[in-house]
Formats: C-alpha cells, structure tokens, sequence
C-alpha cells in the first residue's frame, strides 16, 4: 500500500492510524471499482437487449431532451451514452473507451444531434406487433443486488468497526498518559 501511495504522490502515512485507514479506503475504492464496471456493463447488456426486442423504440421514440440531457453525461467523464441511445451502438462503444474521441467527437455531436435523430426506417416494425411485459426473467439483479449488500455489511463489520473500536477502546498505561491541568472559574 505504500508503493501505490507512493506512485500516486500521496503523502506517507505519519499517524499510528494511517494504515488502517489507507487499507479501509483502498478496500473501498477497489469495491466501488468493481461496481462500476460490473454496473456498466449491465446497463450497456440492457440497452443492447432492449433494443433488439424492441427496435421500434430505437430511433422513433428518441426525444432531442433525451439526447442532450445523455451527452452532457460526457462533462462528467462518460461519454457515448447519447450514441447508444440513439442507435448507434458502434460508436457510443468508441465514444466510451476513448471518451468521446479525446472530446474532439463530444464537441461535434453538440451540434449533429438533431441530424442522429432521423427515424431508420429499416428498423420500423408494424403496428400489430404487441409489447413484451415480462421484461428482466431472471434473478441475475437480485443476487448482484444480495451480493453487494454482503460486500458492504463485510466493509462495515470486518474493517470499520473493529478499526473504529481498536482506537476507542485503548487506554494508555499512566506511566505514558499526558496529564492535563485545568483551571476555571465559574461566573454567575
């Protein structure tokens, strides 16, 4: 853990505490690392299979608010999730891994929106087609769900607590304790 902080630039740690906490934060920005991808992931599955069950809602739907509200997504470090929404799976991927083309791209699509919206008509399907209800049919989501409760409650009861009460709970010997002399008077 040293090293990483090291490579970061981050200060060494001074207090007879800094370590644990080093480790607690270390530990909780891996996990929030992992949700991220794991979450991400799900979301990029999701509007993938939505729209191959749904290719009506691909482009006839999409609304120019939609649009703009996704790609300002982009000022805060994701980009691509205006492309995706819009049909254009290839390049939201692009925009994602390369952030909107260094931003160059993200500039661009400010101004190509309105032109990305024009209905493809070869995904148009007839009218008669009916709605699929049922949605998500597996209980993949609960058990991430039930998973990440696990990692959080082990986060809380395996390090913060028992860190939290390692410092409460000692109390210097009085041979090493700092004696104190407080001298005050009341006024009435």
């Amino acid at each position: 853990m040293v090293r990483f902080a090291q490579a970061l630039g981050l200060p060494l740690d001074i207090s007879a505490h800094g370590y644990r906490i080093d480790a607690i934060i270390g530990w909780v920005h891996l996990v929030m690392f992992v949700l991220f991808i794991g979450w991400g992931a799900f979301f990029i599955y999701a509007m993938i299979r939505f729209r191959r069950r749904n290719p009506k809602a691909s482009h006839l739907r999409a609304s120019r608010g939609t649009a703009y509200l996704l790609w300002a997504l982009c000022l805060v470090g994701v980009s691509g999730i205006h492309r995706f929404y819009l049909g254009r799976k290839g390049t939201g991927i692009l925009w994602l891994c390369t952030w909107g083309l260094f931003g160059i791209g993200n500039i661009i699509d400010l101004f190509i929106i309105p032109k990305l919206l024009v209905p493809d008509t070869t995904h148009q399907v007839p009218d008669n087609r009916a709605p699929d209800p049922q949605g998500v049919r597996t209980h993949a989501t609960s058990y991430l769900e039930a998973v990440i409760v696990v990692i959080e409650l082990v986060l809380l009861f395996a390090l913060s607590i028992p860190f939290w009460a390692s410092a409460v709970a000692k109390v210097p010997e009085p041979s090493e304790a700092m004696r104190v002399r407080v001298i005050a008077q009341q006024f009435q």
